[in-house]
């Protein structure tokens, strides 16, 4: 019925249908959290401005909270946008396109290729500082940066085989596919159209996936990781690979810290490497990267 009818409006209005559209799914999604977290408690009476130390006390709840945010802020507002812009959303979003299982492997495997570079970035990125006079911001930037690791700390913290499962369900396979369906199969096709240079629009939704993560000390590695998804979508024309894509990143940076015993701090102490370890690894890992990235565009020609 609503299909399509904002097909003929400037980016500029389809722009904002987009923002209006995160807006509600969140707003829906903090509702939707509470009432769980009402219902949880037995009590209708659990004041709202505790439900954060609620969540954190019970980690399935927080879990369950993830993917509801997830889901109505990134996925159904892309779903949503795809029906108004368009009268083929699936061909819009670019999921009508199949990929040989090769595109897959070579996607996933630059991925742990891209690793040592990204360490390398994240090293200088961590090195950065704001002005003096944006000290305030940046405080606030840590504190957010600070509460990142502690939340990821809290969830990773378990040795319940459902727990971890469902961890992996939460951070690698709902996150790729929510965030893949926003900023690559909305964001970076509407981009693409109004610039009509692809470079541009990838760059430019890789930055905005990026900040939206509100981690300014990884802005520079996610920035990274968001271009070559966008990458890959340019490619392949194919919304799954970048998906999965990014659920490998995910799932193999899951599966790291798990394997220091799920303690982040032991994570970063063990494998942070210094600048020259990590420009040493960069080397190869940029050589063999852009040879994978070469087969993979041969692949997809």
């Amino acid at each position: 019925m609503f299909r399509g009818i904002l097909s003929q409006q400037s980016i500029g209005t389809i722009f904002i249908a987009v923002f209006l559209s995160i807006i509600v799914g969140s707003l829906s999604a903090s509702l939707l959290i509470d009432l769980i977290c009402h219902i949880h408690s037995n009590t209708h009476e659990y004041p709202f401005s505790q439900i954060s130390t609620y969540l954190l006390e019970h980690t399935n709840v927080l879990r369950t909270a993830q993917l509801i945010q997830g889901t109505f802020t990134f996925l159904l507002p892309a779903i949503f946008i795809a029906n108004l812009i368009s009268l083929k959303p699936s061909s819009f979003l670019n999921l009508n396109t199949t990929s040989s299982t090769s595109k897959y492997a070579l996607s996933g495997v630059c991925i742990v290729i891209l690793l040592p570079i990204i360490s390398l970035t994240a090293l200088v990125n961590e090195s950065l500082s704001l002005p003096q006079f944006l000290e305030p911001i940046e405080l606030v930037f840590q504190k957010w940066e600070t509460q990142a690791k502690e939340l990821t700390s809290i969830l990773i913290d378990t040795n319940n085989p459902v727990e971890i499962g469902y961890n992996y369900f939460v951070i690698a396979v709902a996150a790729a596919v929510t965030e893949e369906f926003l900023f690559r199969g909305i964001i970076q096709n509407l981009l693409v159209k109004r610039l009509k240079n692809h470079h541009f629009a990838i760059w430019i939704t890789a930055a905005i996936f990026s900040f939206t993560h509100f981690q300014i000390y990884g802005f520079i590695p996610r920035l990274i990781l968001g271009a070559y998804l966008g990458y890959l979508l340019y490619w392949t024309r194919s919304l799954y690979v970048p998906i999965f894509a990014h659920f490998c990143n995910n799932a193999f940076t899951l599966t790291v810290m798990y394997g220091f015993h799920s303690n982040i701090s032991n994570l970063q102490n063990s494998s942070t490497l210094n600048i020259s370890e990590s420009i040493l690894l960069s080397i190869p890992a940029i050589i063999i990267f852009f040879w994978l990235i070469k087969s993979l565009k041969q692949n997809s020609e």
